[in-house]
């Protein structure tokens, strides 16, 4: 090893003492890589004699502004790792490299001065990992795309504005035609991780899906307006990171093997096709996407329709008409946004929700607890009444010390041993020393609720809400039998297969919806924020008390067996 001027030194790698003594051979050693040292920048030469340390494994010489070109590679068969990082003079790297068959990983990145690389790059079998960030004079030489590489990082390229990998060119944007088609019928399909972040492209290869082994793949900060359709076609993808995508509005089906979803700051995102593996797996994050209004299968947010705001009207519940014009501030969980806007409606789990300013609830809630946030009753039994569902109304007002937690609405069929717990995905949030009113709307497919059943309400607040009155009203479907019988006036009552209880009011029914958020046997967790809960009861089947959600589920945690 030589460094300017001097001819014989003892460097220490990694603690191990290493003596060079130019020209003598140091067989035997296997290096684990250089400490830096406060000259490496006029390193100019890594040595001189191929044959000094054949047995080379990790060679890392980054920031070695004085290296002009690489030494000859045939004295060291064995290196795995080689790392020329920020070697900005570095113009030239000997064709000698293709004989490295072991060679795993090569870091050329901000290597802003080289302009090629060796003709016979392509015989490098082993790579696994190319990194060239910030080499914006690279130009690939055709013969590289009969590489089977398995993964490719050109993240930060920030210079890329046009790029055909494998004959890949990374150049300075002003000599360059914005790219609106790319193809990848030279990439190998035994790539396992491709990084494209911070490349400005403005459109995603359709033809991503004969990458048939790709597990991860990066696509962070760039100008795209869509992924491709076929994405799910990536039968191994496991990873996908788009964060930073700011013209993203909308992603595609997602692959069932996907274990990992980061969109963070997508902030044009308004629709999610599916979330394979949420309840299970899904590492995800939506963090300030604020336009996010749908994920499919799951929840939607959508402005009321007139159909809606009348039957509320008519149900003697709300008249929307005249509050239609006031703004209310919402909180999305998943999001941890806010927005200010009209009045919407929240659809998920089967469950209609809408808030809106007020302090009472209306008087065709005949179930009611004033200033405590539990209470039981006994379905009442009307013949020729089946009960279908209830309407549920809250009364809350935010905490002097409030930050961003949910409220979550407990019912319980004691007798049926049924429980859900429902924690909604965005709520509206009160003004100060103003209150606000949180409506929704349940219906049920399986005779969950039935005359004489003794039913459980309470509200979890955490501690963001305090509540000052709630109100249960029963919903019955009236049979053909019971045509002209009258129910009590503070039910509310339908005919079967009337507009209530169909997609306009609320999508599908609790019952249909409940099982992908069951946690055990009779007990449901109905939440799309939370998904945290429903993967680790999956993953250990330990209770909740022993996976630190006590506070939810205190009351009812069944024995252990």
């Amino acid at each position: 090893m030589v460094l300017e001027k001097a001819e014989e030194e003892i460097y220490k790698i990694n603690g191990v003492l290493i003596a060079h003594y130019e020209g003598k051979d140091l067989d035997g050693w296997v290096l684990q890589g250089f400490e830096r040292r406060q000259n490496e920048k006029k390193i100019c030469l890594i040595y001189q004699d191929a044959r000094v340390i054949p047995r080379l494994k990790f060679l890392n010489v980054s920031h070695s502004h004085g290296l002009v070109t690489t030494p000859n590679f045939s004295g060291v068969p064995n290196i795995e790792k080689l790392v020329l990082k920020d070697c900005t003079n570095l113009v030239l790297i000997d064709e000698s490299i293709a004989d490295l068959e072991k060679l795993i990983v090569l870091n050329l990145k901000d290597c802003k001065n080289l302009t090629k690389l060796p003709t016979r790059f392509s015989m490098l079998t082993s790579l696994q990992e190319l990194i060239l960030s910030g080499c914006s004079k690279l130009v690939f030489h055709p013969n590289a795309a009969a590489g089977v590489w398995k993964k490719l990082n050109i993240s930060t390229a920030k210079l890329l504005q046009s790029m055909w990998l494998w004959r890949l060119w990374i150049l300075p944007r002003k000599n360059l035609v914005t790219a609106r088609s790319l193809s990848v019928a030279n990439w190998p399909n035994g790539l396992v991780s491709l990084s494209l972040a911070d490349c400005n492209l403005p459109e995603i290869p359709s033809g991503l899906s004969i990458l048939s082994s790709l597990k991860h793949l990066n696509l962070s900060r760039n100008p795209i307006l869509s992924l491709p359709e076929n994405l799910n076609d990536l039968i191994t993808l496991q990873t996908l990171v788009i964060e930073g995508c700011t013209m993203v509005r909308t992603l595609p089906e997602l692959p069932a093997s996907l274990r990992k979803l980061h969109a963070s700051y997508c902030t044009s995102l308004e629709k999610i096709t599916n979330l394979p593996n949420m309840f299970r797996s899904l590492d995800s994050s939506f963090w300030k996407c604020k336009n996010l209004v749908e994920v499919q299968t799951l929840f939607h947010i959508k402005p009321l329709r007139r159909v809606v705001i009348e039957m509320i009207r008519d149900m003697g519940l709300f008249n929307l008409e005249s509050v239609g014009s006031t703004e209310v501030e919402m909180i999305n969980y998943l999001t941890c946004t806010t927005t200010k806007g009209p009045i919407q409606g929240l659809y998920e789990c089967g469950i209609f929700s809408v808030f809106l300013h007020g302090n009472k609830i209306p008087d065709r809630f005949p179930y009611r607890s004033l200033g405590n946030s539990t209470f039981s009753m006994i379905v009442p039994s009307h013949l020729n009444f089946k009960v279908r569902g209830l309407n549920a109304c809250v009364v809350h007002s935010r905490c002097p010390f409030w930050f961003s937690s949910s409220n979550f609405l407990n019912v319980s069929n004691e007798t049926k041993g049924l429980k859900w717990t429902y924690c909604p995905v965005t709520a509206g949030l009160p003004r100060k020393n103003h209150d606000m009113l949180w409506l929704s709307h349940w219906l049920f497919g399986n005779d969950e609720l039935e005359g004489g059943d003794e039913v459980h309400f309470s509200i979890n607040e955490e501690y963001s809400f305090w509540t000052k009155e709630f109100g249960i009203q029963l919903v019955y479907e009236q049979g053909n039998e019971g045509r002209g019988v009258q129910s009590k006036s503070e039910d509310m009552t339908f005919q079967p297969n009337t507009t209530l209880s169909s997609p306009v009011f609320v999508a599908g029914n609790v019952s249909a919806s409940a099982s992908k958020y069951q946690l055990w046997t009779g007990r449901f967790f109905l939440c799309n924020h939370r998904s945290r809960i429903h993967q680790l009861h999956f993953r250990s089947q330990e209770r909740p008390d022993y996976l630190g959600f006590s506070y939810l589920f205190k009351e009812d945690v069944p024995a252990k067996t």
